[in-house]
């Protein structure tokens, strides 16, 4: 393993996930001032940066879920922000991501030109409706049908 592997798993066991840096400053912050609850604002960040660094949004709901989670050891933590890191890397890493890529391109493209389009429509409505409203009478179309 890679020290980022080491760092971010996969863990064999709990010991492999205690002794990533993350988890040891976890239980040195406890060390420095223990008490019920304290190990949650470091392991909270430990998971908040694990989304950050995939580029993953966070709902309100979803914090909820990362602070309850955040109330867990910080081997746990630890294993659940590793899956989040190594899912990125994955997505990233895969074949299948330039052409998501350029998917997304293309779609752009598309509903730029559809707009552009659909802009060209409606200025054209709108002269009609003018002429309409001066007086000028029905389209040419219109006209030919009478």
């Amino acid at each position: 393993m890679t020290a980022q592997d080491t760092n971010h798993g996969p863990f064999d066991d709990e010991q492999q996930a205690r002794e990533t840096p993350a988890v040891q400053a976890v239980y040195a912050a406890f060390d420095a001032g223990p008490g019920v609850g304290k190990m949650r604002p470091h392991n909270l960040a430990m998971l908040e940066e694990a989304c950050t660094a995939a580029g993953v949004e966070v709902s309100a709901y979803d914090h909820k879920i990362l602070l309850w989670l955040s109330g867990w050891e910080p081997e746990t933590c630890a294993v659940v922000a590793g899956l989040i890191r190594r899912a990125h890397q994955a997505a990233a890493a895969s074949p299948y991501a330039g052409q998501r890529t350029a998917l997304a391109d293309h779609i752009e493209r598309r509903l730029e030109d559809e707009y552009a389009d659909r802009q060209g429509l409606c200025e054209l409505a709108v002269l009609q409706l003018r002429k309409l409203a001066r007086g000028t009478g029905p389209p040419a179309r219109a006209r030919a049908r009478r």
